[in-house]
């Protein structure tokens, strides 16, 4: 609730928001009475562009950013009936569009949609954290699995790894 006073001097009140509103959602509307602005409508574009400002992200390593800027274009270039889904805003993503995104990106690369659903995971809680979602769309999708990578090394280079354990001379080649 504001107060203020009217053209004619009277003091007034106004109810800017319902009692489940969140901090930010009061917060952006009262910026918008004092500006009289429109509501912005806050996309996961803005959102990230907001996180990537933050202390949270600051934080990451450097490797870790860059994965993530790499997540966060391959996201948001998605292709959805209105557009892109970088401009979709933030209060339409569900649990089901997480899930449905995974599934899609899985189908080119199971590893991609991994690095990306955890990159939501975290995104998404930070949007919890600081109040500008009541709830974590991305926690409740279940990761995908990947088989283990089995590397085996080559005759030629088992052959060379010996040879090279013989001539160091070390005490342990008697058990090889």
């Amino acid at each position: 609730m504001i107060s203020y006073y009217d053209e004619t001097g009277k003091r007034k009140h106004k109810m800017l928001a319902t009692s489940t509103a969140t901090m930010n959602e009061i917060y952006q509307l009262a910026a918008e009475q004092e500006n009289g602005e429109k509501k912005a409508t806050t996309t996961f574009l803005t959102l990230v562009a907001e996180f990537q400002q933050s202390r949270a992200w600051r934080e990451l390593s450097k490797s870790t950013q860059i994965d993530y800027s790499h997540c966060i274009k391959a996201i948001a270039s998605s292709p959805t009936a209105d557009g892109i889904l970088g401009d979709e805003p933030i209060k339409l993503w569900t649990i089901g569009l997480v899930r449905r995104l995974q599934e899609k990106r899985a189908e080119t690369s199971k590893s991609r949609a991994i690095k990306e659903l955890a990159f939501l995971k975290r995104f998404f809680g930070w949007l919890v954290e600081f109040e500008y979602v009541k709830e974590d769309v991305a926690k409740p999708v279940k990761k995908l699995t990947l088989p283990p990578r089995q590397h085996y090394a080559d005759d030629n280079d088992y052959q060379h790894m010996l040879q090279t354990a013989r001539e160091s001379g070390y005490w342990y080649i008697e058990y090889l």
